[in-house]
């Protein structure tokens, strides 16, 4: 399902999406809701000319405010809203993106490149990798600074991320409980989604991984299809 404003992406993660929205109907109710909540807020302040910055937070920032992150992002480019959203992850702790979930969204059709340092962000290194993943390689996304995210684990208010004017989503239920009071925030929603950890060291942890992927995905899809149809 393609909106009018809709700009391409990677071949494989195109049919991935469209899969999904094909499936809207699997987004429970309430899910929809609080999706329409995020979408008419993230609208609004688009149309008062103003650049949207979502924050996307998890304990961690290793698994779920990453996916969130790298599918918002995605999303917001294929919708043709990327030049009014700018999307950012961070934890109440830092630690890293963790592997299992790095894989999940390379099956899904990301291209990664791994990166133990940078020379602009020390945080990058052996024990924190930064993961280049990209969404769309033409040219003319590359001029626009588009294409590609970076990704590394970081506390939400380090930098690279905004540090006031921001929107706060919190995609994990001890994140949310644990700081009722973003600093900075000018919103701030719950968008929870259950922890693929806790099946680390089972059989079906790739199962999983890609079961919560694929949530995180359809939700970002619905949310920014709803947004661009708002502005």
């Amino acid at each position: 399902m393609k909106t009018e404003n809709h700009t391409a992406l990677i071949p494989q993660l195109e049919e991935y999406l469209d899969k999904l929205s094909a499936e809207v109907s699997g987004i429970p109710p309430s899910r929809r809701e609080k999706l329409e909540e995020i979408a008419t807020y993230i609208s609004r302040k688009a149309r008062e000319a103003s650049e949207v910055k979502l924050i996307f937070i998890c304990t961690h920032n290793s698994r779920r405010s990453h996916m969130a992150h790298l599918w918002a992002e995605a999303c917001a480019f294929r919708t043709g809203v990327a030049g009014k959203v700018k999307c950012y992850s961070g934890g109440t702790e830092a630690t890293a993106f963790y592997p299992k979930a790095v894989n999940a969204m390379e099956d899904a059709g990301w291209k990664v490149e791994k990166k133990t340092s940078d020379p602009e962000i020390e945080a990058v290194s052996m024990a924190n990798p930064g993961y280049l993943m990209t969404y769309c390689d033409n040219a003319e996304s590359e001029k626009d600074g588009l294409g590609t995210a970076l990704c590394f684990s970081k506390h939400f208010a380090e930098a690279p991320n905004p540090k006031k004017d921001f929107v706060a989503v919190m995609v994990c239920s001890d994140a949310d409980d644990a700081c009722p009071f973003i600093p900075g925030a000018a919103a701030r929603f719950a968008l929870p989604y259950d922890d693929p950890k806790a099946f680390d060291a089972r059989p079906e942890a790739a199962e999983k991984y890609a079961e919560r992927r694929g949530e995180i995905a359809a939700e970002m899809d619905f949310l920014f299809r709803s947004a661009a149809k708002l502005m």
